[in-house]
């Protein structure tokens, strides 16, 4: 994971029991950190277990590091001055995280097409998805998406049920290129297997119900033999 840093510059007055509280001025560097990885007002956190070396802290200078977007039970790490030789004091934090997801306006079948209908975007509880999800409607959008896996309404949709559709579809009918110097025949097939430009994949002759390797060249059209020219 990518590692996030906060300095935090830190009047540490007095410290209590670390075991038991957190300082107050170490609390609202822990807090800075989170909300800028979360933003104001979508993160809450709690204290699972601090250093008990805590109250040694004598540099006003305290740097909080941690994972990109924590959520979960998670550690962050707490240095005195700005080197990160300095001396490091372990706190881990149970966080509870909001973002703004997209949501399956619908129950949806795999291989199925997503477009914007099919997509609400809601605020929600992100603490137990562990996988990243698209941001904004402008990162699905110029290039056709479809579903992964089966997927229920109201379920939060990240980038793992998510692909998209490949150049040729398996089960849909294709072009099926041959050429040969400067002469170049077409037949229809039917693709046996997705494929993306480039990719080899199995394809049907539906003249002759020969199965034969071609390469996919383009949206719906695949080449047999190994020369483009």
């Amino acid at each position: 994971m990518v590692i996030a840093a906060i300095v935090c510059l830190l009047t540490l007055s007095s410290v209590a029991d670390a075991t038991e509280e957190l300082a107050p001025r170490i609390h609202e560097a822990i807090d800075a950190f989170l909300r800028a990885e979360w933003g104001a007002g979508n993160v809450e956190w709690e204290v699972v277990n601090a250093s008990s070396l805590l109250g040694e802290i004598t540099d006003e200078s305290v740097r909080v590091e941690g994972k990109q977007q924590p959520r979960g039970t998670v550690l962050v790490q707490l240095y005195e001055g700005d080197r990160r030789s300095g001396r490091r004091y372990p706190v881990s934090i149970r966080v509870t995280s909001y973002a703004l997801v997209p949501v399956a306006s619908k129950a949806m079948k795999r291989g199925e097409p997503l477009d914007p209908g099919s997509i609400d975007w809601q605020r929600r509880d992100v603490t137990q998805v562990r996988d990243v999800w698209p941001e904004t409607i402008g990162e699905l959008r110029g290039q056709p998406y479809r579903i992964r896996r089966t997927v229920s309404a109201d379920e939060v949709l990240t980038w793992q049920d998510i692909e998209l559709v490949p150049d040729v579809v398996r089960g849909a009918q294709v072009t099926i290129l041959s050429r040969q110097g400067q002469v170049e025949v077409s037949v229809p097939g039917i693709a046996m297997q997705d494929g993306r430009e480039g990719d080899w994949v199995r394809v049907e002759n539906r003249l002759y119900r020969k199965t034969m390797q071609a390469r996919v060249v383009s949206q719906g059209t695949v080449l047999v033999g190994r020369s483009e020219n």
